[in-house]
């Protein structure tokens, strides 16, 4: 019997050792997970001036953001971007709530605050144009990592090369995820909650 009692406590403490040893490893990976995540060096906080003239100040809206950079000369793209997210915020007028969906011009010398209400009057209501001073606009660009040329050439019709992602952002500015606007409508219902 006593040899059975030893085997016992020597099956007990290396059971002991092995559930320890998962639960250690399962912390250091979860740990691992979060800072990697968390390290992410895309976003942070800015302040613009919205298409009615109010200063927009993103820290202090506790809400989820939904970046677009674009700008309102754009012949064909941005205006097609802008409009599946305006389509999204008319069929769920109930995400405004928890999201603010935003479109940062990346054109700050033509997009001025008159230009942006025009352009952004084509849209739902409820999306916010931002624009700001080029050296404000470029930091927030260089914060993002959007891709910007603008071709000027001498002519003030120029094109915007730009790229092209809708940014998810939490309520501290910090990078959730990214959509390509063509998966946009697809993926970002799994956002939402």
């Amino acid at each position: 019997m006593k040899r059975f009692k030893s085997l016992f406590i020597k099956n007990s403490i290396s059971m002991l050792v092995i559930v320890i040893t998962i639960f250690i490893g399962i912390y250091i990976i979860t740990q691992y997970k979060s800072k990697k995540v968390n390290n992410i060096n895309i976003g942070g906080s800015f302040q613009l001036i919205n298409q009615r003239g109010e200063p927009y100040i993103s820290e202090f809206r506790s809400k989820k953001k939904v970046l677009y950079f674009g700008y309102t000369f754009c012949p064909d793209v941005c205006p097609i971007d802008i409009l599946k997210i305006s389509r999204l915020v008319d069929q769920s007028p109930e995400l405004i709530k928890n999201f603010d969906f935003i479109f940062i011009t990346v054109d700050p010398e033509r997009d001025n605050q008159s230009q942006m209400k025009n352009f952004m009057s084509n849209f739902n209501e409820n999306l916010i144009g931002l624009t700001g001073e080029t050296k404000v606009i470029d930091n927030v660009l260089s914060k993002y990592r959007v891709y910007v040329k603008r071709n000027k050439n001498g002519n003030e019709n120029y094109l915007v090369d730009h790229s092209s992602l809708i940014f998810l952002m939490n309520e501290k500015d910090e990078y959730i995820t990214h959509f390509s606007p063509k998966d946009f409508e697809d993926k970002f219902s799994n956002y939402i909650y």
